[in-house]
């Protein structure tokens, strides 16, 4: 999975079904939640033709710290295998 998700692609499984109780009980409290509020905060920021960063930045009360340019995947590829 590191080396399709490396090459921009996306990667996911399936496992057995689980009860409503069982993912609260392992699960980080509040972590879907927040992983919800910022989908949304990036999702609305590329439909205004904004910037989806500093959009998840101000949702989730954080502060972008660098800015640059996205790595290529030969070196993403050295770097994952």
């Amino acid at each position: 999975m590191q080396v399709c998700t490396a090459m921009g692609c996306s990667a996911g499984f399936a496992s057995a079904p689980v009860t409503g109780k069982q993912p609260q009980e392992v699960a980080i409290h509040g972590s879907v939640s927040l992983a919800l509020h910022l989908g949304q905060a990036v999702q609305e920021a590329q439909t205004q033709k904004a910037d989806p960063v500093a959009a998840a930045a101000l949702a989730g009360q954080c502060k972008v710290m660098s800015v640059g340019e996205r790595w290529s995947c030969s070196i993403m590829q050295y770097l994952w295998l």
